[in-house]
């Protein structure tokens, strides 16, 4: 198994962004109608071809009426 070049640092910053990047998925696309999850949590996009973690221009929340 390789690793990527900003894995070879200490293993706390490591995983410190890791959960970083993962926060500003959730913030952009975790309160969309279209947001869904995965087996094992995993989260997805529902609408085809859209990668999660990008606000795109069919994003509405969940609590807007």
């Amino acid at each position: 198994m390789t690793l990527d070049a900003d894995q070879y640092l200490d293993p706390m910053i490591v995983l410190e962004r890791k959960e970083q990047a993962s926060l500003r998925k959730y913030k952009n696309c975790g309160s969309c109608v279209n947001s869904s999850t995965l087996f094992k949590g995993q989260p997805v996009c529902t609408i085809k071809y859209h990668t999660y973690g990008y606000r795109c221009k069919f994003y509405q929340r969940k609590d807007a009426k």
